[in-house]
């Protein structure tokens, strides 16, 4: 007498009993459907990242430093942020997070060169979360002005 488990060889051949079959296929419909199939065939998805804050001081002298406060947060993990700065002197910084954040503040600082004379420079920040959407941009302008006095 044989079983649902049983093996018999036929002509040198293994061959398995398919009763077990019909059960394989039907506890793998039931784990996708207990899993959820929304993400099962597509991307990830959420609302791209938005920049909260970017704060930068309203002057700052030529050779001296500008630091740059940004805050973003995302609906899904941030991956990187990046600050430009354009007008008086164009630089790019970006930070990239290692570490699974949702929202995120970082300082981010610029050497004003010390050749500019009285402009303006114009400040953007962008995040990106991890499936590439970008942010709205956000702006600000600092005044570049002429060295201190000496005393």
């Amino acid at each position: 007498m044989r079983g649902p488990r049983e093996i018999k060889m036929l002509g040198g051949r293994v061959r398995h009993s398919t009763v077990g079959m019909p059960l394989v296929v039907l506890a793998a419909a039931l784990a996708l459907v207990a899993c959820g199939t929304d993400n099962f065939f597509s991307a990830p998805s959420g609302d791209p990242p938005e920049i909260l804050e970017l704060l930068a001081p309203p002057e700052v002298a030529v050779g001296q430093k500008l630091d740059v406060a940004v805050r973003a947060r995302g609906t899904l993990p941030l991956d990187s942020l990046v600050v430009k700065v354009r007008g008086a002197f164009n630089a790019d910084r970006q930070v990239i997070f290692a570490s699974v954040t949702y929202d995120q503040s970082v300082v981010v600082s610029f050497d004003v060169p010390s050749t500019l004379a009285d402009s303006v420079a114009t400040v953007t920040a962008y995040a990106y979360d991890r499936i590439g959407q970008v942010s709205t941009p956000l702006q600000d302008q600092v005044r570049i002005t002429a060295p201190p006095p000496a005393p």
